[in-house]
């Protein structure tokens, strides 16, 4: 985590105060120290002196904190060398019109005193830039959306709404959130887009976890406790594309985490045709991120009726999704797979994979330290302890 102190006048502190609430609200990966209050004009270079013991400084420009003749001579050493010799990033902005050196306008210098809101998201893209971990746009994000289809308007809103503070918005367009995600990339410390379409609830939480390289190998509810609470820390963009709407509040994070939820289509984009997901499925290993990626394929097929998806059809799908859900730890989507293979089993008469998948349940249940329910449903409880009290 970067340390920062925010340098300014006295008169300045309400400026300070209202850029230190804005930092924390979207730069948590950014700890602030208290401010430094520069005594006098005079005094600006011996206070930001101090200031450059921290990772970055931001020292406010305005009428109360610069002297009002000041030589190169003078600033240069404090405000140019020493900020490079130790490694601190300084940064300039202004809150009130004022002289100032021009020469600090090719360095990175942050205007807020005319449109104080523009200023504001200039400076905040500047600090996530400075996150060695962020991810780059281009891995996480579907092709770009074609702009004559995006709405200006929508775009303002959604600036207003999830960009200068964490918050929601509902039924986007779904090329507008495309294009505000790829616009706004660089201001969030993450952008995360995840596909929703036909996916079930444990599909979801398991698929915007995978894309955080987020391991969730518990039951269902205990894996989205954990994830809302994993989301809500990071300063993120989360875009749920055509999630099902008894879904979202699974995915409404809250903290600090900016959500947006796109329209359904009223027809999806079909998908792999069953005979093509098996082959894919049944090549998992060799290709288990693009199996991946097509779970809501095999997931509609297994749902589907025998007579569009046959039964050894399901039989041999089913097995290869459990294999790869199981072999990547997402337990919860694998416990849903075997509940569908059992299902099949029981009323196919089958006992021997009745009694395999009845097994893998057992097994995934005791991981989740639910022995007594696991036995129960395998017929295995012992008889009732009789006990002799001597009565």
């Amino acid at each position: 985590m970067q340390s920062l102190i925010i340098c300014s006048s006295a008169a300045d502190l309400e400026a300070a105060h209202h850029l230190r609430v804005y930092i924390e609200a979207n730069c948590p990966s950014i700890h602030l120290h208290a401010n430094a209050v520069i005594p006098s004009a005079n005094e600006v270079l011996g206070t930001v002196e101090s200031a450059l013991s921290s990772d970055i400084c931001l020292l406010l420009l305005s009428p109360d904190s610069l002297p009002g003749a000041w030589s190169r001579q003078q600033w240069e050493p404090v405000l140019v060398d020493q900020p490079r010799e130790l490694g601190t990033s300084l940064a300039f902005v202004l809150v009130r019109a004022c002289a100032f050196p021009q020469v600090l306008l090719k360095s990175r210098f942050f205007d807020l005193s005319v449109d104080a809101r523009k200023g504001r998201r200039k400076l905040r893209r500047w600090l996530v830039e400075q996150m060695p971990l962020k991810l780059s746009v281009a891995e996480v994000l579907p092709p770009r959306a074609d702009v004559s289809d995006v709405d200006s308007g929508m775009n303002a809103d959604l600036e207003h709404r999830v960009l200068d503070q964490p918050g929601i918005c509902y039924d986007v367009p779904r090329e507008s959130a495309l294009s505000f995600a790829y616009a706004h990339s660089r201001d969030f410390e993450g952008v995360f887009w995840i596909d929703c379409l036909e996916r079930q609830r444990t599909g979801v939480v398991g698929d915007t976890a995978h894309v955080l390289g987020f391991k969730l190998a518990g039951p269902a509810a205990e894996n989205e406790a954990a994830l809302r609470e994993f989301c809500a820390r990071p300063r993120c963009l989360f875009v749920f594309d055509g999630v099902a709407a008894e879904y979202r509040e699974v995915l409404a994070f809250g903290g600090r985490a900016s959500v947006i939820f796109t329209k359904r289509p009223k027809e999806p984009a079909p998908g792999l045709a069953l005979n093509e997901t098996i082959e894919l499925f049944a090549r998992w290993r060799n290709n288990p991120d693009d199996c991946l990626r097509h779970l809501r394929d095999a997931e509609r097929h297994l749902r589907a009726p025998e007579a569009v998806c046959p039964v050894e059809a399901a039989r041999t799908l089913g097995t290869c999704v459990f294999n790869l859900l199981r072999e990547k730890g997402r337990l919860a989507e694998a416990y849903d797979v075997v509940e569908i293979l059992s299902k099949l089993a029981w009323e196919e008469g089958s006992a021997s994979d009745l009694q395999r998948w009845e097994w893998e349940k057992s097994w995934i249940r005791e991981g989740w330290g639910e022995v007594g329910l696991a036995r129960l449903r395998l017929g295995t409880v012992p008889e009732p302890l009789q006990l002799d009290l001597g009565l």
